[in-house]
């Protein structure tokens, strides 16, 4: 198992990557994970990460296309950055693309809290898209 330090600089990594070429900036991201500016601005800077069993992660990892579990390998320096947002390790099913009623289904099963929570890092992701597109 790596260091934490060393989790941090790829957690670090990663978070850069996703400003970079995801075309998100610190605030929309927050918005997107649905956690605090200065949190995300913790995680670029290397002073912290969140827990590997924590929603945090959960989101994270969804927001950077893999899963807590291909997160976590990664972080482990078990996979590269580049392996990781190529979705390696993720079961084919896992990667294709659900369809509407798939993603409606899975959304009526969820909590109200999560379906606002939900709601908002749409609201951010849409705004983060229209203002990319501009």
């Amino acid at each position: 198992m790596r260091s934490l330090p060393s989790r941090q600089l790829l957690l670090s990594c990663l978070i850069e990557q996703l400003l970079r070429e995801g075309g998100w900036n610190q605030t929309s991201l927050s918005r997107a994970l649905g956690v605090s500016n200065a949190t995300v601005n913790r995680w670029l800077n290397g002073v912290n990460l969140p827990d590997p069993t924590s929603n945090n992660f959960k989101v994270l990892a969804q927001v950077s296309g893999g899963t807590p579990e291909t997160l976590l390998t990664y972080l482990e320096g078990k996979i590269s950055l580049q392996e990781y947002r190529q979705g390696v390790g993720i079961p084919e099913w896992q990667r294709r693309k659900p369809t509407l009623e798939e993603i409606l289904a899975d959304i009526s099963l969820l909590e109200p809290t999560e379906i606002v929570s939900l709601i908002a890092s749409s609201a951010a992701l849409l705004a983060n898209k229209s203002i990319s597109a501009n």
